[in-house]
C-alpha cells in the first residue's frame, strides 16, 4: 500500500484508506549483490564499536544520521574516558579524528582532563590545547 495523489481531485490518499496494494516496493539491499561478487568476505565485529545504520530520514530516534551521530559521539567519549579524562555532561557531541585514534589508543595525553562539549579532536596537540583551556577557565574561576 502506497500513498498517492489522487489524480482527481490532487488530495493525498493516504495509505490508511487503501483497501488494496497498489504498487510494489522496489528496495534493495548491500547483501544482494554478493551472488554476483567474484569475491567477496564478510567481517564479523562488535556492533556497538563498528555498525550503525543509517536507514531512515533526519529526526528519526533510530537508525537516521542523528542517531549515528549519537552512537559515534558516544563510542570517542567512551575511549576519551577510558584514557582517563572526563566529559562534561550538556549539549554537544564528542568526535576523535581518525588522524589521532583509530580505536581509543594513543589518547593518554587527555588523562586527568577535564574535557567540555561539544569536542572535535583533530591532532594529538589538542591535548595541550585543551589543558590550557581547562587551566585558564580554572584561573578565571570559570572552571
Amino acid at each position: 500500500k502506497i500513498p498517492h495523489v489522487n489524480p482527481d481531485d490532487g488530495t493525498t490518499v493516504p495509505k490508511s484508506a487503501l483497501k488494496d496494494n497498489n504498487g510494489v516496493k522496489l528496495e534493495s539491499f548491500i547483501f544482494d549483490v554478493c551472488e554476483s561478487s567474484e569475491a567477496m568476505a564478510a567481517l564479523s565485529v562488535t556492533r556497538s564499536e563498528e555498525f550503525s545504520p543509517v536507514k531512515n530520514a533526519p529526526g528519526n530516534p533510530v537508525d537516521s544520521p542523528d542517531s549515528a551521530r549519537q552512537i559515534f559521539s558516544t563510542l570517542h567519549s567512551g575511549w576519551l574516558t577510558a584514557a582517563g579524562a572526563s566529559i562534561e555532561a550538556g549539549e554537544g557531541l564528542v568526535e576523535v579524528s581518525a588522524i589521532v585514534s583509530l580505536s581509543g589508543e594513543g589518547l593518554e595525553a587527555f588523562d586527568g582532563m577535564t574535557l567540555k562539549r561539544p569536542l572535535l579532536v583533530r591532532g594529538a596537540s589538542e591535548a595541550a590545547a585543551a589543558a590550557a583551556t581547562t587551566a585558564a577557565g580554572a584561573d578565571d574561576g570559570a572552571g
